[in-house]
């Protein structure tokens, strides 16, 4: 698995891929879901699987007070990802050069990856203050021509 541990280095990685994108801060349930999803669809397309995550929570830089307590170390996600088939892993630190994008300028810097789909959960958001939803993320995929697949929430009884 090739791991990218910063924006700058996205252009490294040049293999036609689909893309789960989330903070994956515990590989629950839901976000196992999101990642199987982009496995399957990256099969299907014959490319490569890449996750997008960060090394940290978004809340210690966002919301200092709030940061939920770790569920797993950054050590154990790779190797949990890495047994899940991902080819790359861009694990970059969320800090404020990451929270000051705005969506588009965030979705710019993405495109570094040669994706043609993108996989998030129901709950997604992305760029400056979370103003990017998957609402906003369809609209982009529409008008910049990359597949969108929008997991529901897992529910625990599910």
């Amino acid at each position: 698995m090739e791991i990218i541990t910063s924006l700058e280095q996205l252009h490294k990685f040049s293999a036609p891929c689909v893309v789960a994108l989330g903070t994956f801060d515990g590989l629950h349930r839901g976000h196992l879901d999101v990642i199987e999803t982009a496995r399957e669809k990256a099969h299907e397309c014959n490319s490569q699987l890449a996750v997008f995550t960060f090394s940290n929570h978004p809340f210690e830089w966002i919301r200092p007070g709030m940061v939920p307590p770790a569920l797993i170390t950054g050590a154990q996600k790779q190797e949990l990802l890495q047994q899940l088939g991902v080819d790359v892993l861009v694990d970059i630190p969320f800090n404020q050069q990451v929270a000051d994008l705005s969506p588009q300028e965030f979705l710019q810097r993405l495109q570094q990856l040669d994706y043609s789909c993108l996989v998030v959960g129901a709950n997604f958001t992305y760029g400056c203050r979370g103003q990017g939803t998957v609402y906003t993320l369809a609209a982009s995929a529409k008008a910049m021509g990359f597949e969108l697949i929008v997991r529901e929430l897992v529910s625990e009884g599910a």
